[in-house]
């Protein structure tokens, strides 16, 4: 292991996601290169590194770096060096000089607790001295935070939000109670910090310690599986084998949680406070809205459009019910319903607002019923949200409701229990809501399954549909969905012309025939869906490929790196993964302006700027909006994507890979949302035997929801 201590003389690259850097360092007898992940540094800092030598077969001899540490300088003249790099925001070469001329050795404990003196310096004002002195402490802080935290595992751009979160006190902090970070930081889990408690000498019965891995079991099953609770004995023993001690031990805090109301307890159930509150406040107004008198409103039957029995009573339901349910498969007539109740409003005056979950979704309602269709985020007007961006707030809310007198919410299986508590708050009670969907989808990606909780309570009026209408009389995708759902294997016609199977057997060939099938589609409205994300066919690998074949690296490209080691270039398909409610947009076409992209949303890849690390998407309902180093891990590829993400969307072609994996992947009801997302056609790729595998599973995985619960126990009173 070789020790060197030296100043950095030129920093060569380095990458702000996990700070590895390859830099030169000159120790006074030479001047070597080296490369690794070491602590922000500038030209002119001093630095103790380790490493081993390696010889690059390009770069030559290098020093790989195991370990580094920033060592402040002491000399006068090693003090004026590190001044005058520039690592300190307001102080140039000529101001160093003076500040050395001044306070000698004694600089840098000046700026940083006695920074008043430094105004005594011409051109330094006391504004500007404290800002001096501002920007030492923060690249201090940083540096020893980033230090503190590298070894656990944790990068610099984490360790940096840590650091702007809780400022100088970020160390101290963390050390006495470690937990903090799963709590207030996402991205930090349990793990991470409970191996810092654990180094940190934190007893493994202390309360933080157990509330923090509590707290960590009920979020994973609000994240992972989609609960809003875990039964109590479920959570306590969750937590046993979580924390490695005994139930007894962990009872009581689970009891002064509850008590202390950090969270909640219904039935024997425990909640995360705010999913408690959630229920109650969709169960309360839907109750509430059962209890107003509807408005009564004739049917008006569109022009050119005859409805069946089922259509007619769905209609009438809708138009003579504060709150209804219409539910039903593909191709059962659920748009040609929509458009009627639009006719009945309009012909008497009542306006309506339409909307669904998806950017997507409400595009193609926009399209199919010709009138405006918002996503329910854009309908209520995203107002602030704070520095983690968990929690947000609308412009339209129980203060401020939507005036309306009819609202319908489309593809309401995708409405998970915090939109669908948002939404609810800010309906006026002179509002009709219809909600439309298909209960026999996937539930949705957020916690909680409303649309079933609603449908199973018995207490909202429901119509379901039944009755199929063909796109067209050889049109196969509405009829071989049905199929599926009712567990009878698809049809595949020889006259068929949009349900396809192709049979392939191992995974790398169906890989190579999807990526031949996109490619003959490059140029249609076509998404390959899978279930998964890992493996030869699953959405990480998948993406790698569609996109060497689709929009190939050429030597005009340029590139920018995002999260897992993706690369974007212009024209590339890609989702926004999270919700970022304060990213700004630009509408092109229309010129309006707004904030907020969301969970799923998809777009194209219209400008890579390499130099100044940026990119533009601009998104399905034209949204432009400009990504940089800070928000660009919140885009995937997606020329595939899950079937759990598609949800809400519908495209003219899907692609589905068949292929044996776990039962949980492999069931009916995650094929059938496959199927129902294709508008023209469907190619299946793969086993036959996978299909018939996938017919006759009819596992779901039942979530815990207790919206059912709360709405029968409302409305018994």
């Amino acid at each position: 292991m070789e020790k060197i201590i030296g100043n950095v003389a030129r920093i060569t690259y380095r990458n702000n996601d996990n700070n590895w850097t390859v830099f030169t360092i000159d120790s006074g007898e030479d001047t070597i290169t080296a490369t690794g992940s070491i602590p922000p540094v500038s030209v002119g800092e001093q630095l103790e590194i380790y490493g081993e030598w390696v010889n690059h077969k390009i770069w030559g001899k290098q020093l790989a770096v195991t370990s580094a540490e920033v060592i402040l300088p002491q000399r006068e003249d090693e003090i004026l060096k590190y001044l005058s790099s520039g690592a300190i925001r307001g102080i140039r070469s000529s101001t160093a000089k003076k500040i050395i001329s001044l306070f000698g050795s004694d600089s840098l404990n000046i700026i940083s607790d006695e920074p008043e003196k430094l105004a005594s310096i011409k051109g330094i004002s006391l504004k500007k001295a404290r800002e001096i002195s501002t920007s030492y402490i923060e690249q201090i802080g940083v540096r020893d935070c980033i230090m503190f935290l590298q070894k656990y595992g944790i990068t610099v751009r984490m360790a940096t939000k840590i650091y702007n979160k809780y400022k100088s006190n970020t160390v101290k902090l963390i050390k006495e109670n470690p937990y903090i970070l799963c709590e207030t930081i996402k991205g930090i889990g349990f793990k991470t910090s409970d191996e810092i408690a654990m180094q940190s000498g934190i007893d493994k019965n202390s309360r933080q310690r157990i509330a923090a891995g509590i707290n960590h079991i009920l979020w994973e099953a609000v994240g992972a599986q989609g609960h809003t609770f875990l039964p109590k004995d479920t959570l306590l023993n969750s937590s046993a084998e979580l924390l490695g001690i005994p139930i007894e031990n962990i009872s009581p805090i689970l009891d002064s949680l509850i008590f202390n109301n950090k969270l909640d307890n219904f039935e024997s159930n425990i909640y995360l406070s705010s999913y408690s509150y959630a229920e109650q406040t969709v169960a309360k107004s839907i109750i509430n809205f059962i209890k107003q008198k509807a408005k009564s409103i004739k049917l008006v039957a569109p022009t050119n459009i005859t409805l069946n029995y089922e259509q007619v009573k769905a209609v009438n339901m809708a138009l003579n019910n504060s709150i209804s349910v219409i539910t039903g498969g593909p191709g059962t007539g659920k748009t040609t319903i929509i458009k009627s109740i639009i006719a009945s409003c309009n012909k008497y005056d009542k306006s309506i607002y339409l909307t669904a979950p998806t950017g997507r979704a409400a595009k193609r309602m926009s399209e199919m019923c010709g009138e405006e269709a918002k996503t329910i985020h854009r309908l209520l007007e995203v107002g602030h949200s704070n520095f983690d961006d968990e929690y947000h707030s609308f412009i339209h809310n129980e203060d401020n409701p939507l005036e309306c007198d009819m609202l319908i919410i489309d593809e309401a299986s995708m409405l998970d229990i915090q939109l669908a508590s948002s939404l609810f708050q800010a309906i006026s009670n002179k509002t009709s809501i219809v909600l439309v969907g298909d209960v026999d989808q996937l539930p949705p990606v957020g916690a909680g399954d409303v649309l079933r909780d609603i449908i199973d309570s018995n207490v909202v009026p429901v119509v379901k549909l039944t009755q199929i209408f063909r796109q067209s009389e050889d049109s196969y995708i509405a009829l071989n969905a049905h199929r599926i759902n009712n567990g009878e294997i698809p049809l595949f016609e020889e006259d068929s012309k949009d349900f396809f199977l192709v049979n392939r057997d191992d995974q790398e060939t169906i890989l190579r025939t999807i990526i031949e099938s996109a490619h003959r589609r490059k140029n249609e409205d076509f998404q390959v869906l899978t279930p998964m994300r890992k493996g030869t066919l699953g959405v990480y690998n998948l993406n790698q490929e569609l996109q060497n074949k689709l929009n190939p690296k050429t030597e005009f490209s340029e590139e920018i790196q995002g999260s897992i080691g993706q690369i974007f270039r212009i024209g590339d398909k890609v989702m926004q993964t999270k919700n970022n409610y304060d990213i700004e947009w630009l509408n092109n076409e229309t010129g309006e302006e707004g904030s907020g992209v969301f969970n799923g949303d998809i777009g194209i890849v219209s400008s890579v700027n390499e130099e100044d690390d940026i990119l533009s998407v601009i998104f399905d309902d034209k949204r432009e909006i400009v990504y940089n180093s800070n928000n660009i891990n919140e885009l995937d590829l997606a020329y595939a994507i899950t079937v759990h993400k598609s949800q809400g969307s519908e495209y003219n072609e899907i692609i589905f890979p068949l292929f044996p994996t776990a039962p949980l992947l492999s069931t009916r009801n995650l094929l059938y949302t496959a199927i129902t997302r294709a508008k023209k056609m469907v190619v299946l790729i793969g086993r036959e035997s996978v299909l018939h595998t996938m017919v006759r599973n009819t596992h779901t995985q039942q979530r815990n929801s207790g919206l059912k619960r709360r709405l029968e126990l409302l409305n018994q009173k």
